[in-house]
């Protein structure tokens, strides 16, 4: 495949990066929301948007745990350098659904 193996390091990277460029799906509708913008034919509202994103980040994100799971639970880095690296990841890793989702439902508050 492709030349070489993909390997769980390779799908963990992979994973995060297309995680990180999602977000900015979910910022494109928070930019949308905004009062005065100019907001072009879409389909949904900016809300939907957010949750759309939300979902798609969120989906991602497990890819990305799956992968952390085999690279560090199997054996857990035993050292203090590599279990923070292990827990930091993981942190990257569950963190953005969790805020992605805060700010789509935040997106149908009304001021």
């Amino acid at each position: 495949m492709f030349g070489g193996e993909f390997t769980d390091a390779n799908a963990l990277s992979a994973l995060l990066t297309v995680e990180s460029l999602l977000f900015a799906t979910l910022s494109v509708a928070v930019s949308f929301s905004k009062p005065g913008s100019r907001i072009p034919n879409l389909p949904l509202a900016p809300q939907q948007l957010g949750y759309f994103a939300a979902g798609f980040i969120s989906i991602i994100a497990f890819g990305a745990l799956m992968a952390w799971w085999s690279i560090f639970t199997e054996p857990w880095p035993c050292e203090f350098r590599g279990s923070v690296i292990a827990l930091a990841i993981g942190l990257a890793i569950i963190g953005q659904p969790i805020f992605a989702w805060a700010i789509a439902r935040g997106l149908g508050a009304k001021e």
